[in-house]
């Protein structure tokens, strides 16, 4: 026995099994017809070169089956029936499809009005069929029951991107058969009959994907849209659908990165089904990451339950007739809720969108927040009743990449640390009571971007003395992101009242130095300077702060006085510092370590003309490299000292 393939062209290739008796002899040179009949009307997949700029989806097939419902056995005789384990990518899909098929209309007017950048090009690259005509053509299509999510054709969906993947290629038919023996090996068993679609240039973009289909870019016998609409009459009402939307490709010009197959599939069986979900962005429908896991769904009167899958969907197996209650239930949506149904032998979609009332809402941060810190307290509101309180706290939206999740708290806030620079987050938050964990907050989006490092400051030397009026003040920073300077200049290491603030003339990275000039400073002065860094998250902290000291600036002056001398130098335990004076004046001597920190500082009072001595004790001191100031009225002498040990 074998099958005997015929085909006729409308919209997609037609397969029609029958079952026939055939000699042996003739088995092979059968197979051997039948493979090149598939070859022909299937294999048409445009090869993806630079005259395809926009690539789009295989020719859609389809097939149909004489089997009889009766030679069929039952896919499963559990009372908990499980449609899988949809992405919420592929829930997402499953939902823009039956959006269509409950209103033909309204998806034609989405399809010819969309914006998306995509879509816009690919409809000004094939030029048919125009937006018009996708409106006109929707318009005139019949509303059909929603799909139901089956396991089995999810398995062979997913599968057969993974061999598109592997060998590199869009196709139907190819090294894992045809889209009927792969529906087959999967275990599902068809009654009424099977179709393919299939996309491998699609991206994360799913509406993308979704309309690349329906609109039918490069193939005017609209084959993709007649499996998904069951528009014509000769259509085969579908009633099961697998999606496999799997990341990986190579990209143009083989497959894309992400591909997507949708495997129909008709069957004597009925559904309730639909997604529980958390409607977070208010737009009326199910989006990745919205639906609620682990929610028990029962129908009235029926032989099955479900629990929501990872999704949040659920199929559930129907057969009788009339008024059906359909409760989903579970602690995470605070209980029960229930509704009332019709059903007349066709699928029904029967969503579940709870209520928030024990949702928590996020107080701080509050969303788009930028912070300039590494560690937050995190808050949210309380809910009555609740004994313990769960934070997320991820890296990506859909709350996949956590780097908090904390579920043993009993207050509403947390300190969350080790948050990372120039990087943006995502958190929620959920309440636990007696009935068990409540619906998840909505998600809030914060960035962290930290302040800049301390600036290394360079010239002039921590306790010079410059030798005259004019500073260049020079500094190096290495933190990335920095957007200006500022400038801080004082006669006291505290800063206070400072001589120069400037934040509002140096930008990065041209500006690292400032020149404080004759008028700005004093000669025989000390002074305290620093420099800070700025960036979107902030000021730097106040990092070094160095002085150095400016000469006297009168040649007479200069003249009138002895130097200072120093002996010894390198000194040990001690140190002598020998000066003369022109004239009785008043004398201060100060010691400075290397980072401008007194050490040592002695008012010697009013001293007469001539030769003077003070000495040092270093005793406790380390070695290393000092600087002394010693002021004689208005005129100020500053050296090093050198202590070796």
């Amino acid at each position: 026995m074998t099958s005997i393939i015929t085909t006729r062209f409308r919209h997609s290739i037609l397969f029609f099994s029958l079952i026939a008796i055939v000699p042996a002899s003739s088995l092979a040179q059968s197979s051997a017809r039948i493979q090149t009949q598939i070859e022909r009307y299937v294999s048409p997949c445009p090869a993806v070169s630079s005259k395809f700029a926009r690539p789009a989806p295989c020719p859609a097939i389809v097939g149909r089956s004489q089997v009889k419902p009766a030679e069929i056995a039952p896919e499963q005789t559990l009372s908990i029936y499980s449609h899988g384990d949809p992405t919420d990518e592929e829930q997402y899909m499953l939902e823009l499809i039956n959006r269509a098929r409950a209103n033909p209309d309204s998806e034609g007017i989405r399809l010819q009005t969309t914006t998306d950048a995509n879509i816009t090009q690919s409809y000004q690259y094939w030029q048919s069929p125009t937006p018009a005509q996708v409106g006109a053509d929707f318009h005139t299509y019949p509303a059909k029951p929603p799909l139901a999510f089956n396991a089995k054709l999810i398995t062979a969906a997913r599968g057969h991107d993974q061999k598109m993947i592997q060998v590199d290629s869009q196709y139907h038919v190819g090294p894992d058969g045809d889209p009927g023996s792969r529906i087959s090996n999967a275990g599902y068993n068809v009654t009424g009959g099977w179709g393919e679609n299939v996309f491998a240039f699609g991206n994360t973009d799913i509406w993308y994907d979704h309309a690349t289909f329906q609109i039918d870019f490069g193939n005017p016998s609209l084959g993709h849209r007649h499996n998904i609409m069951n528009f014509d009459a000769g259509d085969i009402l579908f009633t099961e659908v697998g999606l496999g939307i799997v990341h990986g490709g190579s990209g143009y010009p083989h497959v894309g990165t992400v591909l997507t197959t949708q495997d129909y599939g008709n069957r004597p069986e009925r559904f309730i089904l639909g997604v529980v979900y958390v409607d977070a962005n208010h737009n009326g429908m199910y989006d990745p990451g919205e639906g609620i896991s682990g929610i028990t769904i029962t129908a009235s009167g029926g032989q099955y339950s479900a629990m929501t899958s990872t999704s949040g969907g659920y199929a559930i197996p129907y057969s009788g007739s009339g008024s059906v209650m359909v409760t989903a239930s579970g602690s995470s949506i605070g209980g029960s809720i229930q509704q009332t149904i019709q059903f007349s032998g066709d699928n029904v979609k029967v969503d579940f969108i709870p209520s928030t009332a024990l949702q928590v809402s996020l107080l701080s941060p509050p969303a788009d927040t930028l912070l300039n810190t590494s560690s937050f307290n995190f808050s949210w509101s309380s809910v009555t009743g609740a004994s313990k309180y769960r934070i997320q706290v991820a890296t990506d939206a859909q709350m996949k990449n956590l780097v908090v999740n904390d579920s043993s708290l009993s207050s509403t806030s947390k300190l969350v640390t080790g948050l990372k620079d120039d990087s943006t987050y995502y958190w929620r938050a959920q309440a636990k009571t007696s009935s068990g964990w409540a619906l998840y907050s909505g998600i809030a989006s914060f960035s962290v971007i930290l302040p800049p490092g301390a600036v290394t400051l360079l010239t002039p030397a921590n306790g010079a003395g410059i030798g005259s009026a004019d500073a260049a003040l020079s500094w190096r920073q290495t933190s990335p992101r920095v957007a200006g300077y500022w400038v801080i200049l004082a006669d006291n290491k505290a800063l206070t009242n400072p001589l120069i603030s400037d934040s509002t003339s140096l930008s990065y990275p041209s500006d690292t130095s400032y020149n404080a000039g004759a008028g700005q400073l004093q000669p025989s002065q000390r002074y305290y300077w620093t420099a800070r860094a700025e960036n979107d998250g902030g000021w730097s902290a106040v990092g070094q702060t160095w002085s150095f000291a400016t000469g006297t600036l009168s040649v007479t002056d200069q003249t009138q006085r002895e130097s200072v001398t120093i002996s010894p130098n390198p000194a040990n335990e001690q140190a002598n510092l020998a000066f003369s004076l022109p004239s009785d004046e008043q004398v201060s001597i100060r010691i400075f370590n290397s980072l401008g920190e007194e050490l040592a500082s002695q008012e010697l009072g009013r001293l007469s003309a001539g030769a003077h001595n003070w000495t040092w004790n270093a005793s406790t001191l380390p070695a290393g490299s000092y600087v002394y100031e010693l002021r004689a009225g208005e005129r100020l002498d500053v050296g090093r000292i050198q202590l070796v040990k």
